[in-house]
C-alpha cells in the first residue's frame, strides 16, 4: 500500500511539477524581466549621473586653472601699473626707461602675453608698443567681475594669424596697462583633460565666442555660438550647438573675468557599455524564455529529467549561497579534475565579458589577465590545489575596451558532495581602492619633487624642539651646510644671537595655516648675514607638529632697489640725465634767477641704424654721440637724452646761443665712428634762453623743442626760438578749427578727373578729389588740410562728407544720362577700418538712390597691410554691396603677394612715378610690365595714373593697360564742366 502511495505520488509528481514549474517559470519570467529592467535602467542612470559629475569636475577644474592663469596675468599687469604709478607721481626710481625694462621683464616671464603697453583712455600707446583704438568700447562693455581689476576685451586675429585676447588693468590715473593674451595658451588648460572619445571642454566668453576647445578645433576658435547652459534636467543629455553631439553638460562661470567653462561627456561614450548591458539583458531574458519553453516541453516528457534539473538547481543555489557568504560580491570555482573555471553572472560585468559566458578553461581565463600578472596568478591557484590553504591575491585584468581593472581574488580548496576537489571563493573589483592609493602615492611623490627641486630654500622643523627634520638641496647650496649637518642643528643655529628671543616668541605663537611673510636675518655657515623673506605654514611631519619654511633671499632685490634709486635720474643707454632730472635742476637756476641756454637737438637716422644694424649698434652710436656732445659743454653744464633721437643741453656759461648751436650741429654733421662703422647723420637744433624765452625750466625746454621742429620743417640746421613760432603753432590750431567749420558748413567741393578706356579714350569712371575754395578765389591745397585732418581726428568726418557728396554727384550724372560712369572715392585708413564704413557706404547709396556699382573705393597698400584681416573682411562686404575696389598708387608700398591673391579687388592703379618715364626708362617699363602681368594673372584691370603725353599713352596701350588717368586725358574739373565734356564727347 505504501508502495502504491509512493507510486501514485511519483506518477502525479510530473504533472504537479509541470504545473508548478509552468506557474513558477512565468512568475520568474516576470520577476526576471522586472529585475533586468531595473538593473538596466539603474545602470543607465548611474552612468549618466557619473558622467554628469565628471562633466562638473572637468568644468570646475578647468575653471580653477583658468582662474589661476588670469590671476597671474592680473598680478603681472598690476605690477606694471604700480611701476607706472611711481612714474606718474615722479617718485624716485620712476624712470620710463626702467619701466620699459620692467615691462620687458614681465613680458619675458609671461610668454603667453604678446606686448605690454601703457595706453591712455582712448587706447593710444603712451609707453610700450602698439595701442588699441577699440579699447574704450570694450572697456565700457567688459566691466570686471567682483574682486578683479582685469578687463578682458574681444578676441581678434593678429596679422600673423594668431588669435589674441586684449586684457587691461586700470592705472590709478587715467589710462590702462594693455596686453594681448595669446589664445593658444588656453589650449594647455583644456588639452590634457580626459573627456572621452567624443567629450569636449570649451572656454567661451560672455558673447559666446569660442576661445579654446578640446578636442582641438582651430577652425572653431573665434566663432560665436549660443552660450552653453548646464543640462536643464539633471543627468539628461543635450545636443551640442557646435557639432550636434548629445552630451551631459556642466558649466562653471568665472564672473570676475566674464568667461564660462563648459564641459560635456558624450552620452554615446557613457552609454556604450550600457548598450552592451542592455543587449546582454535582452539576450539573457530571451535565453531564459527559450530555456523555459524547452524545459517545459522536456519536463512533460520525462519527470526524471526534471528531478535531476531541480537537483542541479538546488546544488547551484547552495554553491551560490556559500560563495556569497564568503565574499558578498561574486563567486567562482574550479574543479581540479576537470580544470574548468566557473563564476557567477555578476562577475561577467566585472571582467568585461558578455553575459552567458560564465565558464572557461584556465588558459582562456588567463588571456583576460594582465600579461605581467599571469604567471603570479597561475602560481597562486596551482599552490592552492596542492596546499589546500586559503589564499588572497590581487591582479589586473584587461577588458575588451582596453580598460584595466584591479581584481581581488579570495578562495580555498574544498571537496563537494561527490568528494571532488575544487577551489571556490569570492572575486571583487577593487579598482577604486587601488587608484585612490595610487593618487595618494603620486601626491606624496609630487610633494617630495616640489620640495626637493624648488629653487628656493625649503625646510621643515619640529615645532617643539626646533630641530631640522628635512631640508632641500637649495637650502644646502644657500647656507653652506650639508644635509646631515642641517639635520643635527636647530633653527637657532642659522639666526644671529640677538634674534633668539624674538624667534622663540614667534614660534610659540599659536597661529594656524599659512602665515604672513616676515623679513628675518639669517647666517650662512661662513658667518655671512643676509636678509630673507620667510613664508611659513603649519603641518604634520612624521606625526609631529612641524612648520614648513620657504626662505627667499631678498638681499639682491634690496641692492637692486638701491641701484634703481641711483639710476632714477639717468638715461640707461647714454648715462646722461633724463629730461625730468634736467628740468628739475634747471628749475633751481630759475628760482635763483640764473640765466641759462637750452639747446634741443633732434637727430635723423638713428632709427634706421636700429632697424638695419640692430639695437646694440644703435645704442653704441648713441653713446658715441653723447660723448661728442658732452665734450662741448663745461662741468657746470647739463646734458640729457630723450629716447630715441633727441638730446637736450643746458649751457650755464656765457657762450652765445648761435655759437652753441653751430658747435652742436658741427659736431653731429662730422662723421661719427662706432663699432668700426662710419655714420653720417643729420641734425636740427632749436634753442631758447632763460629768462628771455620763458618763465620756468619746462617752458624753456618746450620752446627749444618747438624751435627744433621749426628748423626741421624749414630744413635749416638751427634756429633760436622766437614768439612767432608759438603764434604759428596757434595758427595751425586755428586752421584745424576752420577745417571742422568748413566740413560742417559744406564749404568743401569736389572736382572730378576722368579715367578713360585705353582703346576708345572715352570716360570709364571719374575720381572724386576734394578742394577747399577761399573767398579770394584761391584754393588751400589738399596737402595742407588733409594731413591736419588726419592728425586731429577729422579724417572720418571729412571722408563721410566726400562720400556723401560723391553719391549725390552720381545722382546728377544719372540725370544727365551718364549713370553708367562710376565715381571713385579715396578712403583713408582710419575711415576704412572703422567698423561703420560699410554701413556709411550703404546709407549713401540708399539715401541718394544710386545704382549698384555707382561708387568705387580706392585704397592704398598701407591701409590693407596695416590690418589685412579686417581689410579683407570689409572689402568683401563692400563687394557684396556692389562697390568695386582698387589699390591706389600700387607698387610704392610693401604689399604681401600672399595677401594680394586673397584680396577681393577689381582694379590696380599703377603709381604715376612709374608711368612718368615708362616710355624712356627700361627700369620703369619693366616694373609696369610686371605689374600689368600680375594684375591680369589675378583677373584684375589696371589703371595707369599720371598719363601726360602721347608716348606714355602709346606704351600703355601696346602693353595691355585697360584704363588711363592724367592730364593727357583730362584735368580735375567741377561736375558741370565734366558733364559738358561728356556731352560733347557723345557728339
Amino acid at each position: 500500500m505504501e508502495e502504491s502511495r509512493n507510486s501514485g505520488s511519483a506518477s502525479s509528481r510530473p504533472t504537479d511539477s509541470t504545473r508548478v514549474f509552468a506557474i513558477s517559470g512565468l512568475i520568474l519570467a516576470l520577476l526576471l524581466g522586472l529585475g533586468l529592467a531595473y538593473v538596466v535602467a539603474n545602470d543607465r542612470a548611474v552612468r549618466l549621473e557619473g558622467a554628469q559629475r565628471q562633466s562638473s569636475a572637468l568644468a570646475s577644474g578647468a575653471a580653477r586653472l583658468l582662474t589661476y592663469e588670469f590671476r597671474n596675468l592680473e598680478r603681472a599687469l598690476l605690477g606694471v601699473a604700480g611701476d607706472a604709478e611711481l612714474l606718474s607721481n615722479g617718485k624716485a626710481g620712476a624712470d620710463p626707461a626702467i619701466l620699459l625694462e620692467n615691462i620687458a621683464g614681465v613680458a619675458s616671464r609671461q610668454r603667453e602675453l604678446e606686448g605690454i603697453v601703457l595706453v591712455d583712455p582712448q587706447g593710444n600707446a603712451m609707453i610700450g608698443g602698439q595701442g588699441d583704438p577699440t579699447l574704450p568700447r570694450w572697456i565700457a562693455d567688459r566691466t570686471p567681475g567682483p574682486g578683479s581689476a582685469l578687463r578682458i576685451g574681444h578676441m581678434y586675429k593678429s596679422p600673423r594669424g594668431r588669435w589674441l585676447l586684449p586684457i587691461a588693468v586700470p592705472l590709478k590715473d587715467d589710462g590702462y596697462v594693455l596686453a594681448r593674451f595669446r589664445i593658444y595658451e588656453l589650449r594647455s588648460i583644456v588639452a590634457g583633460l580626459d573627456t572621452g572619445k567624443n567629450g569636449t571642454v570649451a572656454i567661451i566668453d560672455r558673447d559666446g565666442t569660442l576661445l579654446a576647445h578640446n578636442p582641438e578645433a582651430v577652425r572653431l576658435v573665434g566663432k560665436t555660438f549660443p552660450i552653453p547652459r548646464a543640462s536643464a534636467q539633471p543627468n539628461v543629455p543635450q545636443a551640442s550647438e557646435i557639432d550636434g553631439v548629445p552630451r551631459l553638460v556642466a558649466t562653471s562661470d568665472l564672473p570676475e573675468y566674464s568667461v564660462r567653462l563648459a564641459a560635456g561627456i558624450a552620452a554615446g561614450d557613457v552609454l556604450k557599455p550600457w548598450y552592451l548591458l542592455l543587449a546582454t539583458a535582452i539576450a539573457v531574458y530571451l535565453a531564459y524564455l527559450m530555456v523555459y519553453v524547452y524545459l517545459l516541453v522536456v519536463l512533460k516528457k520525462t519527470g526524471a529529467a526534471q528531478e535531476k534539473l531541480l537537483a542541479e538547481i538546488r546544488e547551484g543555489a547552495s554553491n551560490l549561497s556559500m560563495a556569497q557568504q564568503v565574499g558578498g560580491v561574486g563567486t567562482w570555482m574550479m574543479w581540479k579534475d576537470s580544470r574548468r573555471l566557473q563564476w557567477s553572472d555578476n562577475v561577467n560585468q566585472m571582467l568585461g565579458i558578455s553575459a552567458g559566458h560564465s565558464s572557461a578553461s584556465p588558459e582562456d581565463f588567463y588571456t583576460l589577465v594582465h600579461p605581467d600578472d599571469r604567471a603570479a596568478l597561475a602560481a597562486v591557484i596551482a599552490n592552492a590545489l596542492v596546499a589546500h590553504e586559503k589564499f588572497e591575491t590581487e591582479y589586473r585584468i584587461v577588458a575588451k575596451d582596453g580598460s584595466v581593472k584591479w581584481i581581488s581574488l579570495q578562495g580555498a580548496s574544498v571537496r563537494d558532495h561527490d568528494s571532488r576537489l575544487k577551489i571556490t571563493g569570492t572575486i571583487a573589483d577593487v579598482t577604486p581602492r587601488v587608484e585612490a592609493q595610487k593618487r595618494i602615492t603620486d601626491a606624496e611623490r609630487q610633494f617630495r619633487l616640489i620640495f626637493n627641486e624648488n629653487p628656493l630654500p625649503f625646510w621643515v622643523f619640529d615645532a617643539a624642539t626646533l630641530k631640522f627634520l628635512e631640508v632641500n638641496s637649495a637650502a644646502v647650496a644657500q647656507y653652506g651646510y650639508s644635509r646631515d649637518e642641517f639635520l643635527g642643528m636647530s633653527i637657532l643655529d642659522i639666526r644671529p644671537d640677538e634674534d633668539k628671543d624674538k624667534l622663540l616668541a614667534d614660534v610659540s605663537a599659536g597661529r594656524e595655516g599659512f602665515h604672513l611673510p616676515q623679513v628675518w636675518t639669517h647666517r650662512r655657515k661662513d658667518g655671512s648675514l643676509f636678509e630673507v623673506n620667510i613664508h611659513t605654514a603649519n603641518l604634520e611631519f612624521g606625526g609631529k607638529p612641524a612648520r614648513l619654511i620657504l626662505a627667499e633671499d631678498i638681499s639682491a632685490s634690496i641692492e637692486y632697489e638701491q641701484q634703481l634709486a641711483f639710476r632714477a635720474s639717468r638715461d640707461l643707454t647714454t648715462g646722461l640725465l633724463n629730461i625730468d632730472e634736467l628740468t628739475r635742476r634747471l628749475e633751481s637756476d630759475v628760482n635763483d634767477g640764473l640765466p641759462f641756454h637750452v639747446a634741443y637737438l633732434q637727430i635723423k637716422g638713428l632709427d634706421l641704424v636700429a632697424d638695419t644694424q640692430g639695437r646694440a649698434s644703435s645704442e653704441a652710436l648713441l653713446r658715441a654721440i653723447s660723448q661728442r656732445l658732452t665734450a662741448l659743454v663745461g662741468e657746470e653744464d647739463l646734458a640729457a637724452h630723450l629716447p630715441s633721437d633727441t638730446f637736450v643741453l643746458a649751457i650755464r656759461h656765457g657762450d652765445s646761443a648761435q655759437a652753441v648751436n653751430e658747435a652742436l650741429t658741427g659736431a653731429i654733421l662730422q662723421p661719427i665712428e662706432s663699432q668700426g662703422r662710419i655714420h653720417h647723420l643729420e641734425a636740427w637744433v632749436g634753442s631758447a634762453e632763460f629768462p628771455a624765452d620763458g618763465g620756468d625750466a619746462a617752458e624753456i625746454v618746450r620752446n627749444a623743442a618747438l624751435a627744433a621742429h621749426v628748423a626741421q620743417a624749414r630744413k635749416v640746421l638751427s634756429t633760436p626760438y622766437v614768439p612767432a613760432m608759438s603764434v604759428a603753432a596757434i595758427e595751425q590750431q586755428e586752421l584745424v578749427l576752420r577745417i571742422r567749420q568748413a566740413i560742417n558748413a559744406g564749404e568743401l567741393v569736389l572736382h572730378f578727373q576722368t579715367i578713360a578706356d585705353t582703346g576708345s579714350l572715352k570716360a570709364s569712371a571719374l575720381e572724386a578729389l576734394v578742394r577747399w575754395p577761399q573767398p579770394d578765389g584761391t584754393f588751400i591745397p589738399p596737402s595742407e588740410f588733409i594731413p591736419l585732418a588726419e592728425s586731429y581726428g577729422l579724417i572720418n568726418q571729412l571722408g563721410q562728407y566726400v562720400l556723401d557728396r560723391a553719391a549725390s554727384s552720381h545722382r546728377l550724372l544719372e540725370l544727365a544720362g551718364f549713370g553708367h560712369i562710376p565715381i571713385a572715392v579715396n578712403v583713408s585708413a582710419q575711415q576704412f577700418l572703422d567698423t561703420d564704413f560699410y554701413r556709411s557706404v550703404s546709407a549713401a547709396i540708399s539715401e541718394h538712390g544710386i545704382r549698384r556699382g555707382a561708387l568705387h573705393v580706392e585704397l592704398t597698400e598701407s591701409i590693407i597691410m596695416s590690418e589685412p584681416g579686417r581689410a579683407i573682411e570689409a572689402m568683401r562686404r563692400l563687394q557684396a554691396a556692389g562697390v568695386r575696389t582698387s589699390i591706389d598708387d600700387f607698387g610704392t608700398g610693401f604689399s604681401s603677394l600672399s595677401y594680394l591673391k586673397h584680396l577681393p579687388l577689381d582694379f590696380l592703379k599703377i603709381d604715376q612715378s612709374f608711368v612718368a618715364d615708362v616710355h624712356s626708362n627700361p627700369g620703369s617699363a619693366a616694373i609696369c610690365r610686371a605689374l600689368l602681368t600680375l594684375a591680369h594673372t589675378l583677373g584684375l584691370s589696371v589703371i595707369a595714373e599720371g598719363v601726360e603725353n602721347q608716348e606714355q599713352y602709346l606704351w600703355l596701350k601696346q602693353n595691355g593697360c585697360e584704363h588711363l588717368q592724367g592730364y593727357f586725358i583730362a584735368r580735375p574739373e567741377p561736375l558741370d564742366v565734366v558733364i559738358r565734356s561728356l556731352q560733347q564727347e557723345m557728339g
